[in-house]
């Protein structure tokens, strides 16, 4: 296979390979829509509640989450998701979780570009589509989550250095370097923008050349960055005062560096991210680890190397993770597109071997795929065999596990029809060498992995919270007559998000006092708490609406109206 490896060469991106990683982004929305909804799932009601913040109050400085805590995270994200639903005109779960769709697609793009220009186009290619079949890659491309806004900030920012370092001179690259700087500060605060350095100090220092750095506008380009930075961060710290400083300032950046205060139950080792990486990103990790390891001609550590840069990027990231003793391994999403180039450049030598005896790395990683290829075929065997019991003598499908028992019929037959088809074209392609069937089995079956783990496997999925709060809300927005006031209680859950309405924190003195006020208003709250208010103060509210969603705390939540009228819970819904 030939590899260039002159620093100057670059790929151009076709609309066949845009085409394709679209493709690759949609599958990813489609398995994780199509499943039940995980929107209460990893602190995604901040992520709504701060979207809901700007909508209904129009507090873009600095924004509240449910319980009228400062956010912990900058607003570019919030403001992105914002807009979106401004445009759209009423919230979904869909166009808030948009902007990461966006930056997922935007993540694959740079990559192929950055591949390119170290190792051709093929390899460009085969990464980007290995990186959309990660499993982490999978979750966090439909999170209400900044992490893969981040990731596409700073993957971008290592794209603009390599173009720049290409022109040897000045240019429009320099100044997007340093713009998008600030766009990761916006998304997420310094990491970003460390990790970026660590990797552009690092590259220019093993070339001898950190004069680099003055070349790349550092003199007027940190200023700009720091200007552009400040101008949120100044009114951010006026608006947030006391809170912001305690709850960002020092929670989220002085005590996760020294894994203290409320950081301190998320201490991890310092080599905790290698095992991380390796579990969330299989089988493109192990490829990704031999590929580092590797010695001799081979050896991506050498200087003139084309696999030093993703092997810099990969380590040196990695390395600067690991010296924080707060860990949490979605912090790793920028560090899979360094291993997707570098397990693509070894996935075509084990399916495409150059002339002459192969290197003993690569004929046992040759048998290691083959072996995965031939899991991947027995497991679409096992899942058809679920398919077809399950239409024959449905009480059989239970002998073959949980799995089999949660699953629908046709999400057996789906993934089995996947896995099947996916294990024997990785096989054929392996056996044949023909990288291209090689890598279209493999991916197909990772596919049809995470359509399991997400329809089956995954919370949501057993649980169902998700689905059963968003009915709730809906029938909440059906009830309300427009324009009347909402009081939201203490609840844990992205409930203002679906009404978009004011985000008044309504413990029991501020329900108290809008009942003083006499003027009507409906409230959304934990019932068991709604039912304390009523004993406790004497104040009698309608209970319209009782949830099937249960809170952490087995608490179901109700919508009440005051004052009360007469008393009508709705058929069908329970209370406690």
């Amino acid at each position: 296979m030939a590899v260039n490896t002159s620093p100057n060469a670059s790929v151009s991106i076709s609309w066949q390979a845009i085409a394709l990683m679209a493709v690759a982004v949609a599958l990813v929305v489609v398995v994780r829509a199509t499943g039940p909804s995980d929107l209460n799932q990893v602190d995604q009601p901040l992520q709504a509640a701060y979207v809901a913040d700007i909508l209904a109050n129009g507090h873009y400085i600095v924004q509240f989450d449910q319980q009228g805590r400062v956010a912990t995270k900058p607003p570019l994200y919030n403001w992105l998701a914002a807009s979106l639903i401004r445009v759209r005109g009423k919230p979904s779960e869909f166009i808030l979780k948009f902007p990461s769709v966006l930056a997922a697609l935007g993540t694959l793009i740079v990559t192929f570009l950055l591949a390119g220009l170290w190792l051709g186009p093929w390899t460009a290619l085969a990464a980007a589509l290995i990186l959309a079949s990660g499993h982490h890659f999978f979750k966090m491309a439909y999170l209400a989550r900044t992490d893969m806004l981040l990731c596409f900030w700073i993957i971008l920012s290592l794209y603009a250095f390599e173009r720049s370092r290409a022109d040897g001179g000045p240019s429009i690259w320099n100044l997007l370097f340093w713009i998008i700087q600030a766009m990761a500060t916006l998304t997420k605060g310094p990491p970003g923008p460390a990790l970026v350095h660590v990797y552009v100090l690092g590259r220019l220092a093993l070339e001898r050349d950190l004069r680099g750095y003055l070349r790349l506008g550092a003199w007027w380009g940190i200023p700009l960055w720091t200007a552009l930075s400040l101008a949120w961060f100044l009114p951010a710290l006026q608006q947030g005062g006391e809170p912001f400083v305690e709850r960002v300032l020092k929670g989220e950046i002085l005590f996760r560096l020294w894994g203290t205060g409320p950081r301190a139950g998320e201490l991890q080792p310092f080599y905790a991210f290698f095992p991380w990486f390796v579990a969330r990103f299989l089988p493109w990790s192990l490829l990704a680890t031999i590929a580092l390891l590797r010695r001799g001609k081979s050896c991506p550590l050498r200087t003139q190397s084309p696999l030093m840069p993703p092997a810099l990027w990969l380590g040196s990231m990695m390395i600067l993770l690991s010296l924080i003793p707060s860990k949490r391994a979605d912090w790793l999403m920028p560090v899979y597109p360094a291993g997707a180039i570098l397990a693509a450049h070894l996935f075509r030598q084990i399916s495409n071997p150059p002339e002459g005896p192969p290197e003993r790395v690569i004929r046992c990683t040759r048998l290691l795929f083959l072996l995965v290829a031939a899991l991947m075929a027995s497991a679409g065997v096992l899942f058809l065999s679920i398919f077809a019991l399950s239409s024959i003598h449905p009480p059989a499908t239970a002998l073959l596990g949980t799995i089999a028992w949660q699953a629908s019929p046709w999400i057996a037959f789906a993934a089995g029809a996947l896995l099947l088809w996916g294990g024997g074209a990785a096989w054929t392609g392996m056996r044949r060498l023909m990288p291209r069937l090689a890598l279209g089995g493999f991916l197909t079956g990772l596919l049809a992995l995470n359509l399991i783990y997400y329809h089956v496997v995954a919370t949501p999925a057993v649980t169902l919270d998700g689905d059963e709060l968003q009915q709730f809300m809906t029938q909440v927005r059906e009830t309300i007559p427009p324009g009347e006031k909402v009081l939201f209680g203490t609840t844990r859950t992205p409930t203002q998000f679906f009404l978009l309405s004011n985000q008044l924190y309504a413990d029991s003195e501020n329900i108290i006092r809008s009942v003083s006020r006499g003027r009507p208003f409906w409230l959304v709250m934990r019932l068991r708490e709604l039912q304390y208010l009523e004993r406790g103060r004497g104040v009698s509210f309608d209970i319209v609406l009782v949830s099937n969603y249960l809170e952490y705390d087995e608490a179901r939540l109700a919508l009440a109206r005051w004052p009360s009228r007469e008393h009508s819970v709705r058929p069908g819904q329970h209370q406690e």
